[in-house]
């Protein structure tokens, strides 16, 4: 089976592989340094809105990798942003670094 693509198509597919992040499917650090230049931008503006960042550090995971294998850290990884995503659904995006 052939599958055609259109270009809108294609572009619309890269766009998603450049802003996700694979292991995870959260947003990527591309798509976030997109979303801080338009903050940044407002801010410039003095289109001031209210936003917040948080930053968070999975602790452990060299440990969980060096002693159950790279599968298990990526697992860690993974159930973190899960559990990131359902903490903060309505309050925006997570993204991964």
């Amino acid at each position: 089976m052939i599958i055609y693509m259109t270009l809108a198509e294609r572009v619309s597919e890269a766009r998603d592989i450049a802003f996700t992040d694979p292991l995870t499917r959260v947003k990527s650090k591309h798509s976030f340094a997109i979303q801080e230049g338009k903050i940044e931008t407002c801010i410039n503006d003095d289109e001031v809105f209210d936003f917040g960042v948080i930053v968070c550090d999975v602790n452990g995971l060299k440990r969980i990798s060096d002693t159950l294998g790279h599968k298990a850290g990526d697992e860690y990884i993974i159930s973190t942003s899960r559990m990131l995503c359902v903490q903060f659904k309505s309050m925006g995006a997570v993204t991964r670094d």
